[in-house]
C-alpha cells in the first residue's frame, strides 16, 4: 500500500511539473484545482480551454514552437464545432503533417451549414 502511495505522489509530482512548464512557456496560469472531475493526469482547464494531459505533455517533450499548441487547438475547436469528421493529433499538426480541412473548406463548410439552417428553418414555418 505505501508503495502504491509512493507511486501515486510520484506520478502527481511529474504530472504537475509538465503543467507548471507547459502554461509558463504559453503565459498562462496553472490552477491545481482544474483537472475534470479530479482526474489528475486526464484533462485539465485552463483559461476556457480544457486540455489533455498527453497534449500537455507531447509539447513539453517535443519543444514544440510556442504558437503550434494554441493553432491547432483553435483549428481542433473549429472542426469539431463544424462537425468535421477528420481529425489531426497535436504531435502530427506540430510535426507539419497534412491538415484533413483548409481554411477555404471549412469557411465553406460553414457557409453550407448556415444555408441548411436557413432551409430547415423555411421548411418549419
Amino acid at each position: 500500500m505505501k508503495e502504491l502511495q509512493s507511486l501515486q505522489y510520484d506520478f502527481r509530482v511529474a504530472v504537475s511539473a509538465y503543467v507548471n512548464a507547459f502554461c509558463k512557456k504559453h503565459g498562462w496560469r496553472y490552477e491545481a484545482d482544474g483537472w475534470v472531475s479530479g482526474d489528475v493526469g486526464g484533462v485539465i482547464l485552463i483559461g476556457d480551454r480544457y486540455i489533455d494531459f498527453d497534449d500537455i505533455r507531447t509539447d513539453i517533450d517535443n519543444e514544440f514552437e510556442k504558437d503550434a499548441f494554441v493553432e491547432w487547438y483553435d483549428y481542433s475547436q473549429r472542426c469539431a464545432e463544424l462537425r468535421c469528421p477528420k481529425r489531426i493529433n497535436y504531435k502530427s499538426f506540430a510535426m507539419g503533417a497534412p491538415l484533413p480541412y483548409s481554411k477555404d473548406v471549412l469557411d465553406n463548410i460553414a457557409k453550407m451549414q448556415m444555408e441548411i439552417e436557413k432551409l430547415k428553418d423555411g421548411a418549419e414555418e
